[in-house]
């Protein structure tokens, strides 16, 4: 029922996709934004931390005016911990993004995002937390910098800090490639080494390749390859696997209006 449920969706989804531009525009008679993408993973990584092996994710938005409400699931296709089929985790987002040009027009280039995140694990409800998180980005002509804090306010305390690089070359025929890297920093509460992280200080750095293909509008194919480098210790414990590095790679179909 769920993947028929899915599927049904995703139809509606590019039934949408292909409509004339100009139905769906932002200056016709929808203001806000919407969309959805589809995910295949072979490795579900949250912050450098192994959440599962092969994983079905998706998630559905709605944006309005800076604000966006997003709705984000993750489905183990393992045997892992008896799991398969089954959603493994649900995430609440609520947002707010923008740039500081209502400061001063030379701040125009800055951007900030703030929100909130509520995680619910439908198989150990007694782990669901919630996060707060402030970030700011530069879009820079090579690299856009951005660093971003989250604090948990539920579970573990503490904060978690990232570094964001980024670039972007956009190439012929609706295609792009980005770059991204990401570099992990832990902060426990009270210094207590009693979070997720064995340490606290550096955890991870991440290196992520997307290309993307937009063969009919408002859709985009997306596939990725990443590569992280493990610092923590228990970053380097997947699972009892014990890897410095682990490498990954999937699939994205975004629809987005």
């Amino acid at each position: 029922m769920r993947k028929a449920w899915i599927t049904s969706m995703l139809g509606v989804l590019l039934g949408l996709s292909l409509l004339p531009r100009g139905v769906l525009a932002k200056d016709a008679f929808l203001p806000f934004a919407f969309g959805a993408d589809f995910t295949y993973t072979s490795e579900y990584m949250w912050r450098g931390l192994h959440a599962s092996d092969d994983s079905f994710q998706w998630d559905y938005y709605l944006g309005y005016k800076g604000i966006t409400a997003n709705v984000w699931y993750s489905m183990d296709l393992t045997d892992q911990n008896d799991n398969n089929g089954r959603i493994i985790e649900t995430d609440y987002t609520l947002d707010y993004s923008g740039d500081l040009g209502f400061i001063t027009p030379k701040l125009k280039k800055v951007g900030f995002s703030v929100g909130y995140i509520y995680y619910a694990f439908p198989q150990g409800e007694d782990d669901n937390t919630q996060e707060l998180y402030a970030g700011l980005s530069y879009n820079g002509a090579l690299v856009s910098p951005s660093l971003t804090a989250y604090f948990d306010i539920e579970q573990q305390g503490g904060c978690y800090l990232e570094l964001g690089l980024e670039h972007s070359f956009y190439l012929p025929y609706n295609t792009s490639l980005d770059l991204s890297g990401a570099l992990g920093y832990s902060i426990d509460e009270d210094g207590a080494d009693d979070g997720y992280y064995d340490n606290n200080g550096f955890t991870h750095a991440q290196l992520t390749t997307t290309f993307n293909y937009s063969p009919f509008p408002h859709i985009t194919l997306s596939p990725f390859a990443a590569i992280q480098v493990c610092i923590d210790d228990n970053v380097k414990d997947q699972d009892g696997v014990g890897k410095d590095v682990v490498v990954w790679g999937g699939l994205t179909v975004k629809v987005g209006f």
